[in-house]
């Protein structure tokens, strides 16, 4: 990311702490799935770039959820294959993360292997469109107000990489 990237990500962090945000505990809790590819469990994980040197996250997920791993640098080769989940360590800048999204490959991350290993919950497959980093905005709701499109852009983003969901304007629903 360049120099103004970082400073775009403390606005969006900054904007988003001011945010209004309503929480249904009861959908946190039941974490429902929205689609059907969200009940389906990941049974092979390509691991690319840095993610691969990740020792804890791979041993949880050979071990743990008894998950076939596969390893690549970028994970192009891939690709075609509609059963690989892909795990990246890094959702912010990294150009393997940026490719696969851009290919609408489920991709997760190292913190909600982690969390579903100790929750004692099976990992599931992602929405192809919501790359999963973590579940901890689970059940969560914002608004989002006063944003150019571009750091709401980026807002959106970062609220559905940790499972939350969030909309341009605050209402009485939300």
């Amino acid at each position: 990311m360049d120099g103004e990237g970082s400073v775009l990500s403390s606005e969006v962090a900054a904007s988003l702490l001011s945010l209004e945000v309503t929480e249904n505990f009861t959908d946190r809790e039941n974490a429902v799935a929205r689609s059907a590819s969200q009940v389906k469990r990941v049974n092979r994980v390509c691991v690319v770039g840095v993610a691969r040197s990740n020792t804890e996250v791979t041993d949880l997920l050979k071990n743990h959820f008894g998950i076939e791993l596969l390893e690549s640098e970028d994970g192009y080769e891939f690709t075609k294959n509609t059963d690989i989940t892909f795990l990246c360590s890094e959702f912010t800048d990294c150009r393997w993360f940026k490719y696969l999204n851009s290919c609408q490959k489920p991709i997760i991350g190292p913190a909600i292997i982690r969390k579903r290993a100790v929750d004692g919950k099976p990992l599931l497959v992602p929405r192809p469109n919501r790359p999963l980093y973590t579940d901890s905005m689970s059940g969560v709701r914002i608004a989002l107000s006063g944003l150019s499109t571009k750091n709401c852009r980026e807002a959106v983003d970062l609220v559905h990489f940790m499972g939350g969901s969030a909309q341009r304007i605050f209402s009485a629903s939300t």
